[in-house]
């Protein structure tokens, strides 16, 4: 598969949470409260019973401001629910307005390890309408840093994540070049008839790996892309007059895998152009080009110019590379002519959005 490389838009800040609950089943208290809120610069959500509480304390509020009357039992076992079931980096914000501060209302008499898990204020009524506005405004602001701390932790959740999964790559990536470099050693030995045919055979085929490699993971002076690809490889081969070679097609960056794959058949066709084929005469053209239709990448080599193509013997390395190893590696499929006029080659394979 051939992938079109799309940049990733970068991740939005998470928005600071602004709702107060409010839960004041008695008279105006709560649209009172409600407007201390809103000068507080907090969205005021006012709520009705135990049920309601428990629906909206779950969300990123800042702040839960509650009065006596609601600070029954049912209202403590709800709270206490909440608290335990709490992330390490919350502490809920409470604002509770009593009758008496030295008396503790049920719903706030709870465990110790409970109240550790609250930034509570506890104000006697009456109170000051500034009194209760600053004493909310300092709970906005502590709830909002605990956000953060949230943001931070999910922040280097995601990093470690991330560490894992290219430790993981590239683990996957090493076996797959050395069992790569193990392959080329193993096939080239079997054709080679002396060991400096069999030297210069593999450190060319290993030098062309290595060079795509590095050109795909960035460390090269040209992208990942497909005809930087062909360029590269092909640099080597161009004469003075640069007429040998044709190369037409639209640029397309490249799954690492697919441009290994491409680098090792484009090297092994060029290798043997030089040697038997078109690139081994002056007149001699290699044309090399790619187009996209239908959500597939035809890629073709053709050959004109040459010594006369006959059929080879035997299956070479390089047949069974570029017949066989290339369309798997790429997902696609792969067709060699040896044809009279000069060697085709035509690749299919599918393109994918990365």
């Amino acid at each position: 598969m051939i992938a079109v490389e799309e940049r990733p838009s970068a991740t939005a800040p998470r928005a600071e949470g602004s709702n107060v609950l409010i839960y004041a089943p008695l008279g105006r208290d709560a649209d009172i409260l409600a407007g201390i809120a809103r000068e507080a610069g907090a969205n005021p959500v006012v709520v009705a019973g135990v049920d309601g509480l428990a629906a909206e304390i779950s969300k990123d509020c800042v702040s839960l401001i509650v009065t006596e009357e609601a600070l029954d039992r049912a209202m403590g076992e709800a709270l206490l629910r909440h608290l335990e079931g709490q992330p390490s980096w919350s502490a809920l914000p409470i604002l509770a307005l009593v009758a008496n501060a030295g008396r503790t209302p049920p719903g706030l008499r709870l465990p110790e390890r409970a109240l550790e898990r609250t930034e509570l204020i506890v104000l006697q009524r009456p109170t000051r309408t500034q009194t209760l506005r600053t004493a909310l405004v300092t709970l906005i602001g502590s709830r909002r840093r605990q956000l953060k701390v949230r943001d931070q932790i999910e922040d280097l959740g995601h990093k470690e994540r991330h560490q894992s999964f290219l430790l993981s790559e590239l683990d996957h990536r090493v076996k797959n070049l050395l069992a790569k470099i193990l392959s080329i050693l193993s096939l080239t030995r079997r054709e080679a008839n002396d060991l400096e045919t069999f030297a210069n055979a593999f450190e060319a085929r290993t030098r062309a790996l290595a060079e795509a490699h590095q050109m795909l993971n960035g460390h090269a002076e040209h992208p990942g892309t497909l005809r930087a690809l062909v360029e590269n490889v092909m640099a080597p081969y161009r004469t003075l007059a640069g007429s040998n070679l044709r190369i037409d097609g639209p640029e397309l960056h490249l799954w690492s895998k697919a441009g290994l794959a491409l680098a090792m058949a484009l090297h092994e066709l060029a290798t043997n152009a030089s040697k038997y084929g078109a690139l081994s005469r002056d007149e001699g053209v290699v044309s090399i080009r790619w187009h996209l239709a239908d959500g597939t990448l035809t890629f073709e080599w053709e050959e004109r110019g040459g010594p006369p193509v006959g059929t080879p013997t035997r299956n070479s390395f390089g047949t069974r590379l570029l017949r066989s190893y290339t369309s798997m590696e790429i997902g696609g499929a792969a067709e060699l002519e040896f044809r009279a006029e000069g060697l085709r080659w035509v690749l299919k394979a599918p393109v994918a959005r990365s």
